[in-house]
């Protein structure tokens, strides 16, 4: 399967997603988004016919400390993200791949250089 990612930072701009766990949908997009100190930030996997397969949703987390000077920002992933029905454990697995590429080097270029991924629902997905 050939996909393609997009990083959206805003809610307007947010195509239809798949349906599963809140932590990935567009409820708590819009909840973070109007969250002072918090940005969301969501990777969408789009297949060739320009249908979503896979979004992760991360909660970017910024910390003022001295003159409001942004020192350190902190990104959170809950679980491995949400995919079509039709999409199986491996290919569910490059998917994963594919958008965590994706998201880090988003984080890494807005110098976020600690992220959390926590509530794996299989310990060995991803590797």
């Amino acid at each position: 399967m050939e996909v393609r990612t997009n990083i959206i930072t805003h809610s307007k701009d947010l195509p239809e997603l798949c349906k599963g766990s809140f932590f990935h949908s567009n409820n708590l997009f819009c909840m973070l988004e109007q969250t002072p100190r918090l940005r969301p930030c969501m990777v969408v996997a789009i297949d060739e016919k320009g249908g979503v397969v896979g979004q992760i949703l991360a909660q970017i987390r910024v910390k003022r400390r001295f003159l409001c000077i942004n020192f350190t920002r902190r990104a959170r992933i809950y679980g491995e993200g949400c995919y079509k029905d039709y999409i199986d454990y491996i290919e569910k697995g490059k998917l994963f791949d594919i958008m965590m590429n994706t998201l880090v080097a988003h984080l890494l270029r807005h110098r976020c250089f600690h992220i959390e991924l926590s509530d794996i629902s299989k310990k060995m997905f991803g590797y």
